[in-house]
């Protein structure tokens, strides 16, 4: 597919958390409003990374962008590939609504994973 530049352009911009969430990752509230990705069990979510609205860095590795290098960079995936994944979750092809997930959902979803972890450490 052929994306045009404001549709790259709109993509660098879309708001990470969501797109990690619906993806698995684990976010934790850190200082500055950012977010801080938990690693999971099996070591596939990255430990140190930290995002804020469409931006993430993970110092440990010199490594930040925006959302679609986060795709690219971090997951691997080819820029088509980090497009499609980023346009089909802010958009439903049939209405082109925007679908995120409340902070509650949020909140609910990363609690227990934390608690489980904190009990395996104590």
């Amino acid at each position: 597919m052929i994306w045009t530049k404001s549709a790259i352009r709109a993509a660098r911009k879309a708001e990470l958390p969501p797109l990690l969430i619906e993806r698995g990752y684990c976010l934790l509230p850190a200082q500055n409003g950012n977010l801080k990705i938990l690693p999971d069990p099996a070591g596939e979510h990255p430990d140190g990374l930290v995002v804020k609205q469409s931006f993430w860095i993970w110092p440990e590795r010199e490594l930040s962008g925006n959302t679609i290098d986060f795709f690219m960079k971090i997951e691997g995936k080819s820029f088509q590939e980090a497009m499609q994944i980023i346009v089909d979750r802010h958009y439903d092809s049939s209405e082109r609504t925007c679908h995120l997930q409340s902070d509650v959902e949020r909140r609910e979803e990363c609690a227990a994973p934390l608690a489980l972890r904190r009990g395996q450490r104590g």
